[in-house]
Formats: structure tokens, C-alpha cells, sequence
């Protein structure tokens, strides 16, 4: 009788074994017997972003920083503007003194006068050259003679047509002026000082337009390989920690930045400017570059992953056991991963401990 029970219980575990063994998919392992983890999570629906981080700097888009240069050269006589001043463009920013330049236009104009005269004498001493010619007195010699000379005379006059213009306009150029709106950031000479001639257009004065600055962020080469134009970003500044701005990737400069060994890359970023938020040149910027996004996503632990030899999976709960479920997966941020395939969401899994 004890004989006939023991082999019904026997028969009784290997017909509940093979049904739960017949319950498992392909490549998945009930582990009945191991004692349960320490600690678990779930699989859970939601949005999740792949993220780049950088460090950056502030500064003014090409064109919005303009160093101001004098064309000509003399002593100055006023430098009305001082550093933190706004200025509209074509605001004055210094002059030179114009008293040798307007000597040489008039110089120039006496020049011009004199040149027409010539012209004007040489065109009616043609004229009398030619009906000489007419009534027979005159010769062919003579006529060319004068023709020539009106020709040089115009000539002269075209010259110093020239030189009375270029004359104006190094008297127009005492007046140095605003190319664009900005803020005077420095003023490198003061009203007295005199420009040598030794300086190719001296700097005078800088200005910066701070209405069109731009971030370049410093991506690590391991990340710029994911880096697009037109990916959005954000970035925050140490003025107002609190406040992210928005931005987006209009350039990727193709030449690497390279610092005591680390190679990095100079990605250009857009903003728009926020009321109330104040940025300057040279600010440090902290930048996210968002480099992939997933909306409605099954996502779990990153330290719930596993590798085996059919690639990554997870360790699901099952019954009463623990199964190794092989899964597919997607975008990953610092502490979450998207699975594309394998899971439904919900599912209890194993987190690693190692």
C-alpha cells in the first residue's frame, strides 16, 4: 500500500514539472528553487530621452562683433562714447581732426577747376583748327596736334576728377561711425592720442550686437556621432541656474578641439532670447542635446539588463519562479533603457546587483 502512494507521488511531480516546463517560450528558464532577489522593479509605460551633455561658452554670432578701425590717420579730437555705451548704427564714435583732409580736397577742387579750363581752351583751339583747315589756311598737322591735345586735356580732367573725389572721401572718413547696433565693449584710444600710420587700421573702438550670440557647445568624440542639425537642446547659465533655455543645433564645426588629450568638437547652438534672462558673452552655458526620443515606451532599470548568449535579456517572474526573458531595446538614458520587444509592461524583473 505505502509502495502504490510513493509512486503516485512521483508521478504527481513530473506531470506538474512538465506542465510548467510546457508553459515556457522558447529559451526561457524557470529557476523554481533559487531563492527570491533582493531586489526587484517593473516595467513601466512612458517618455524617455537619450541625452548629451557638454560644457560651453557663449559667444556673439559671426558679424556681431565688430572691431571699429579708422581709415585714415591723424590726432583725435573727440571720442564721444565710453565703454557699456549703446549705440544705434551710424552713431559717431570718434573724429579725427579733418583740418589736413579738408586742405587736400580744396587742393583737389582747385585742381579739377584748373583741369576744365585746360579741357575748355583745348576744345575751342580744336574748333579753330578745324575751319582753318576749312577755308584752306589751316593744315591736317595742325588739327591732329590740337585733337591730341583735347584728348590729354580730357584726360587730366578725369584725373583730377579722381583725386577730388578720393580726397572727399578721406574727409568723410574723419568721422568714424557705428557699422551696427550693439554695445561699445572697449575703447582702445582717447581724444588726443594721434593714429600713426605705423598701424594698419587701428582698432578704435568694439562693439557687440547682444542680441545675436550663440552657444558652442565642447561634445566629447564619443558623442558627437549622434549629434544632428536641428536636434533640440537645452542649456542653463550660472546667472540663472534655474531658468533652461531653449535651442537647436545649426552647425557642427569639422575641425576637433584638442586639450591635453581630450578631443573634443564645436557644435553651434541657436537660442531665442527669454524676458527677464540676460545673456552675455563669454557666459559658461551647460547644454542637454537631445538625441533621441520615445513616447509611450515600455522602459525598465538599466541594472535590470542582462547579458547571455543569445544577447540581452531580463529575469521575469513567472509562477512562483524566475525566467530569463530575452528582449530587444532601444534608447537608454543614465538609469533607464526602452525595450522594444520581449516585454508587454508590468512584468516584475530581477535587478542586478553587480
Amino acid at each position: 500500500m505505502r509502495g502504490r502512494i510513493g509512486i503516485a507521488i512521483v508521478l504527481i511531480v513530473v506531470i506538474v514539472g512538465g506542465a510548467v516546463l510546457a508553459g515556457l517560450g522558447h529559451g526561457e528558464t524557470v529557476t523554481a528553487t533559487d531563492p527570491p532577489p533582493s531586489r526587484t522593479a517593473v516595467a513601466t509605460i512612458g517618455d524617455l530621452q537619450r541625452v548629451v551633455t557638454a560644457t560651453g561658452i557663449v559667444r556673439p554670432k559671426t558679424g556681431a562683433e565688430i572691431q571699429v578701425g579708422a581709415e585714415v590717420v591723424g590726432r583725435l579730437v573727440a571720442v564721444p562714447v565710453t565703454v557699456g555705451t549703446y549705440v544705434d548704427k551710424g552713431t559717431v564714435l570718434a573724429r579725427i581732426d579733418p583740418a589736413t583732409f579738408a586742405a587736400r580736397r580744396e587742393e583737389a577742387d582747385a585742381a579739377l577747376k584748373l583741369a576744365e579750363a585746360e579741357r575748355d581752351y583745348s576744345r575751342l583751339d580744336l574748333g579753330r583748327k578745324r575751319y582753318l583747315l576749312s577755308t584752306a589756311v589751316g593744315s591736317v598737322q595742325a588739327v591732329d596736334t590740337a585733337r591730341t591735345n583735347l584728348a590729354a586735356a580730357e584726360a587730366r580732367l578725369r584725373g583730377a576728377a579722381a583725386r577730388l573725389a578720393l580726397a572727399e572721401i578721406d574727409l568723410g572718413r574723419t568721422t568714424v561711425t557705428a557699422p551696427i547696433a550693439g554695445y561699445v565693449a572697449d575703447v582702445a584710444m582717447t581724444q588726443g592720442e594721434t593714429l600713426s600710420m605705423r598701424l594698419e587700421m587701428p582698432s578704435l573702438v568694439t562693439i557687440i550686437d547682444i542680441s545675436r550670440l550663440e552657444v558652442r557647445a565642447f561634445v566629447d568624440e564619443t558623442d558627437i556621432g549622434s549629434i544632428r542639425l536641428g536636434q533640440k537642446a537645452t542649456f542653463t547659465v550660472d546667472s540663472f541656474p534655474d531658468q533652461a533655455l531653449s535651442a537647436s543645433v545649426v552647425a557642427i564645426e569639422p575641425k576637433p578641439r584638442i586639450e591635453n588629450g581630450v578631443v573634443n568638437y564645436v557644435v553651434k547652438l541657436d537660442f531665442a532670447p527669454v524676458p527677464g534672462v540676460v545673456v552675455r558673452p563669454e557666459m559658461t552655458a551647460h547644454v542637454r542635446l537631445t538625441v533621441g526620443a520615445a513616447t509611450g515606451a515600455i522602459l525598465i532599470p538599466r541594472a535590470a539588463l542582462r547579458r547571455n548568449a543569445d544577447g540581452e535579456a531580463v529575469r521575469i517572474r513567472a509562477g512562483d519562479g524566475w525566467v530569463d526573458k530575452a528582449v530587444v531595446t532601444g534608447l537608454r538614458d543614465e538609469t533607464m533603457v526602452e525595450i522594444r520587444a520581449g516585454l508587454a509592461g508590468g512584468e516584475i524583473m530581477e535587478i542586478n546587483d553587480f
